[in-house]
């Protein structure tokens, strides 16, 4: 044993470590063939209408900053994220161009002017929407103005769908909750014993006006989006009842931890069950629902998830474990067929990736995450087979994009222990770069980087801002030996040769 040796066994002896329990365990995966394709702006924003205008700007002022965030996560052929319009304000919003008193529930007033802060997000950045429809106002004939002015007001083709309702299996009840110094109240819209039957006819009502108005231009509808996973596994009844009238979507919201139930949460044992296997829960019944909806021909979408229900817990959800949780569920959502993933946002909250309320912008750990996702997901790329279980505190996804490029995400769940990751990848690749996603802690709220790159470095204009940072990275025949410290990700890219 050398001198330097000697010296360093006789440290871990003393600390009561052996040598060889310090190295860093070795995870294992063979990069196989490619799979499914993940589809353009996969990672989207859920917005409630309430906030729109902190996240939009007011009519005449356009948020540039939160423009150039979507050019951003849209950069490298990804697509600019899709912005889904909705959550409990769905039913808390009708078209009222005239100012009339509002109904019992109703908080927003859509108009034209309030539709045109809309136009400048699609024009400028490319962004499509999914507009959020009011069901429980019971009343189709708003819907369909609602409908037909947001589809005069935006770019042609800019609607991607309109949903009908949020979150339906819940209108039998009240829920209230808060979130800092805000408190939120969703009302009861129907009688306490509302059930399937009931929501299957409250569809057959407003369908059929919507289609009989519907123009050229006119979006798919869209149905779905239930909290319960009771009525979620169902969803082939409602789409027999719906067969061929317009519908292209069925929607899903999923959150693995449920603050809604716990208001004061343990912060610490939450963090490890959203790195555990109960944080990719959503992942796995997401996978069946996809079984269950492809054989209608109706793509399924994701249109609200984040990591705990009820605005989020703090120190959670506004931490960089939420950073490595929305990394990797995004690539399981992809890998299980879904259209598209929406996380969810609004101002105040705690899960809000950013927030723009106050007058002041807040960027949380959790926009890294999409980030980091996007990063891995560029130039057309498609996903590729990686063995791995979903309780695996290191979790490896890979794709090849259009021009043969691999990029391997690697996102290291374990927040004590470094990780070494050894990667056999295809033939014919060179050499590669490692950027790493960081933070200090898992408990982190700022602080972040991406490849030595921050949104958090001066004032906040929708850009990264620092020098690039990565590492190079030379193979041994087809192996790549990535290390990872604790609660970290890196990605590597390797070009063909």
């Amino acid at each position: 044993m050398s001198a330097g040796a000697a010296l360093a066994a006789s440290i871990f002896l003393a600390l009561g470590v052996s040598a060889a329990a310090a190295k860093p365990p070795v995870v294992k995966r063979t990069i196989g063939s490619a799979a499914a394709p993940v589809p353009r702006s996969f990672a989207g924003l859920s917005i409630e209408y309430w906030s729109a205008l902190d996240y939009f700007g007011a009519a005449g002022q356009p948020n540039l900053p939160f423009i150039q965030l979507l050019r951003t996560l849209g950069e490298g052929g990804v697509g600019v994220p899709t912005i889904h319009l909705g959550g409990n304000s769905a039913d808390e919003t009708w078209w009222n161009p005239d100012g009339r008193a509002r109904p019992s529930g109703v908080l927003v007033d859509a108009s034209p002017a309030f539709f045109s802060t809309f136009g400048p997000v699609a024009s400028q950045s490319g962004a499509h929407f999914v507009l959020g429809g009011n069901l429980a106002i019971a009343d189709p004939v708003n819907a369909t103005g609602f409908l037909g002015a947001a589809v005069a007001a935006l770019p042609p083709g800019s609607i991607a769908a309109y949903e009908l309702g949020n979150e339906p299996d819940v209108y039998g009840r009240t829920v209230t909750f808060q979130v800092g110094g805000k408190t939120v109240t969703r009302l009861q819209h129907r009688p306490a014993d509302y059930e399937m039957p009931q929501y299957l006819a409250d569809l057959d009502s407003y369908i059929a006006p919507l289609n009989a108005a519907r123009g050229a231009a006119w979006p798919p509808l869209a149905v779905g989006g239930f909290a319960r996973h009771a009525w979620q596994v169902r969803a082939a009844t409602v789409l027999q009842h719906v067969a061929n009238r317009g519908v292209g979507y069925f929607q899903a919201h999923a959150y693995p931890l449920n603050r809604c139930r716990y208001p004061k949460p343990p912060v610490a044992r939450w963090r490890r069950q959203l790195l555990a296997a109960p944080g990719t829960l959503p992942v796995a019944r997401l996978a069946r629902l996809v079984k269950d909806v492809r054989p209608f021909g109706i793509a399924t979408r994701l249109s609200e998830i984040n990591s705990a229900t009820c605005g989020g817990a703090p120190g959670v959800s506004d931490a960089f474990a939420s950073a490595l949780w929305a990394a990797d569920v995004l690539f399981g959502m992809a890998q299980a067929g879904v259209a598209g993933v929406n996380v969810h946002s609004w101002s105040g909250a705690s899960y809000a990736p950013i927030d723009f309320s106050g007058g002041q912008t807040r960027v949380r750990p959790l926009l890294y995450g999409m980030l980091f996702f996007d990063r891995a997901v560029q130039n057309g790329a498609r996903l590729l087979d990686v063995g791995q279980r979903r309780s695996d505190p290191v979790k490896v996804w890979a794709t090849r994009d259009a021009g043969g490029v691999v990029r391997v995400a690697v996102i290291n769940k374990d927040s004590r222990r470094a990780q070494v990751a050894a990667l056999k990848l295809p033939r014919r690749l060179g050499p590669g770069r490692v950027e790493r996603l960081l933070a200090h802690t898992v408990a982190s709220r700022s602080g972040v980087t991406f490849g030595g790159r921050s949104f958090e470095r001066g004032g906040f204009d929708g850009r990264l801002h620092g020098a690039v940072r990565s590492s190079r990275v030379r193979p041994r025949g087809r192996l790549y030996k990535v290390r990872l410290p604790a609660a970290s990700a890196a990605l590597l890219t390797v070009r063909p040769r």
